[in-house]
């Protein structure tokens, strides 16, 4: 399997704590995996040193097209199964940089955020019974 997954997360937090867990986790596994991340340089070098394949951009505002064209760059280059979004930002740039359909696209919200950034994905992954509901 090819995972791709989108991380636009802060430099420290929840969300990216356990972001950086499952990353270096999936690279010991028979997942192939790429990340597509913001720029953060100690999470960059964590993550090279594991051997993880990365690319970054800034996943900037609705007027951030480089981000858009890097995305799908990136999609066309990995060809990847599934896409794994983290949060809202990553979730709707990936939505937006399109070729939805040729891949299963699992957005991770990790909070009560509005459900109109997750619409278009094929899956959930949510972390309590609360937000399932």
């Amino acid at each position: 399997m090819r995972l791709l997954q989108l991380m636009a997360g802060a430099a420290e937090g929840g969300a990216e704590t356990f972001f950086m867990r499952l990353a270096v986790a999936l690279q010991s596994s028979k997942i192939d995996q790429h990340l597509v991340i913001r720029p953060e340089p100690e999470r960059e070098t964590r993550l090279r040193d594991a051997g993880v394949g990365l690319a970054t951009t800034k996943f900037g505002g609705k007027f951030d097209f480089a981000t858009r064209r890097i995305l799908k760059r990136e999609i066309g280059l990995f060809q990847p199964d599934v896409v794994l979004t983290w949060m809202n930002r990553a979730t709707d740039f990936c939505t937006r940089a399109g070729d939805s359909g040729r891949f299963c696209h699992v957005g991770t919200p990790r909070g009560y955020y509005d459900p109109k950034y997750y619409r278009r994905c094929d899956h959930l992954v949510v972390t309590t019974d609360d937000l399932v509901r």
